[in-house]
């Protein structure tokens, strides 16, 4: 431009800061363009080429265009604040003298829309997921039953984490039977190795299921959230009054968690409800709830009413969700009568115990007197 303007003047008349406007917002105007493009483009084509897939009885392909739809979610998600922070520099170059349309600056716009198309994907992976052959993988191809497990799991921990009551009702009924189907794949998938592993890895699927079930019960009892745990037990309520052994399945569960947290070993899925446990405990320490850790003697902020859900806080570090889940209404089904407890159950409803009884003598949680709901 410069250059131009000296052959043509013999020298440079515009000033510095009319060239840095007209620069920084052409650069803005494309940098805004090109992102709402790849949005777009995303949104017109990720849903409707994995709907017309499955319809086609391409589900596995369906599911790898819902995998990269997913992908290019969460990419767009980060991009956004990225292309904010550079729209924002680049309007500091503005002078509202020289003229010229400047993009808006909307990154909520932009995330309201990502959120939306994530959760058209995971519709459609809810109705791939039970189409998928769930058969041992191969190694030269997608684990897509495997993926499609995972991302409902997660998906569920996000919808309870957001309070979304609506994508929970959708995804955790699904959610079940592919725990199932996911936990007789792994003992086949596993079937040259000692019995002992087989058992652990296997069992891992099932916690999954059983860790987001007892979040749903601290929701209810803990937050005041209903919706979540009403939904849990009505699935459930449906799932067992058709399952052939009903207490044979109740009685592998309650085995497998006592099995389970018996043994010193980390796994992927293991280490996948650690970080759920990170996300909800800071959840509520953002509520006040502040759960107790090995570091502090002292009681959370506020305790809930109901007495199991107030002995899990208390005894944060050595409790587990699933628990809940098990203690409150596995372990309450008729199927079961008099079965033995898991040792995390049995020390959970002693915790309850020594809560109520501690209510009922006025001593209140983290006061004088008080035993807490610890084992």
């Amino acid at each position: 431009m410069h250059e131009v303007e000296r052959d043509v003047e013999g020298s440079i008349h515009t000033p510095s800061w009319f060239t840095r406007h007209h620069a920084a917002r052409l650069l803005s105007v494309d940098i805004r363009t090109t992102y709402e493009s790849l949005l777009n483009w995303t949104e017109q084509w990720s849903p409707s080429q994995a709907e017309s897939l499955r319809k086609q009885g391409a589900v596995e392909a369906a599911v790898m265009v819902v995998q990269r739809g997913l992908e290019s979610v969460s990419k767009l998600d980060a991009a956004a604040d990225l292309t904010k922070s550079r729209l924002e520099e680049l309007n500091e170059c503005r002078v509202k003298a020289a003229g010229g349309e400047w993009p808006d600056v909307t990154p909520e716009e932009w995330k309201e829309r990502l959120g939306a198309l994530r959760l058209v994907l995971i519709k459609e992976l809810v109705r791939l997921t039970p189409l998928l052959p769930t058969t041992p993988p191969r190694k030269d191809l997608p684990d897509s039953f495997g993926f499609a497990y995972t991302t409902l799991c997660n998906a569920a921990i996000e919808a309870l984490m957001d309070m979304d009551a609506e994508t929970f009702e959708f995804v955790y009924p699904i959610l079940v039977r592919s725990a199932l189907k996911a936990h007789n794949r792994v003992t086949a998938e596993l079937a040259e190795i000692p019995d002992e592993s087989v058992l652990y890895f296997s069992a891992d699927v099932i916690l999954d299921v059983m860790e987001i079930s007892g979040y749903a019960y601290f929701w209810k009892f803990g937050l005041g959230e209903e919706c979540f745990w009403d939904n849990v037990t009505g699935v459930w309520d449906q799932f067992l009054s058709r399952y052939p052994r009903a207490a044979d399945l109740i009685r592998l569960i309650t085995f497998e968690e006592d099995y389970h947290k018996g043994r010193f070993a980390i796994s992927p899925r293991t280490q996948n409800r650690f970080h759920w446990r990170s996300g909800v405990r800071q959840l509520l320490r953002d509520k006040g709830f502040a759960p107790r850790d090995v570091s502090s003697d002292t009681a959370p902020e506020i305790i809930p009413i109901d007495p199991t859900a107030a002995s899990y806080l208390l005894a944060w570090q050595s409790r587990r969700a699933r628990e809940l889940m098990l203690s409150e209404y596995l372990l309450e089904r008729p199927e079961v009568p008099g079965i033995d407890l898991p040792r995390g159950v049995a020390d959970l409803r002693e915790g309850a115990k020594r809560v109520s009884d501690n209510r009922a003598s006025g001593r209140v949680e983290g006061g004088p007197g008080f035993t807490g709901g610890i084992s």
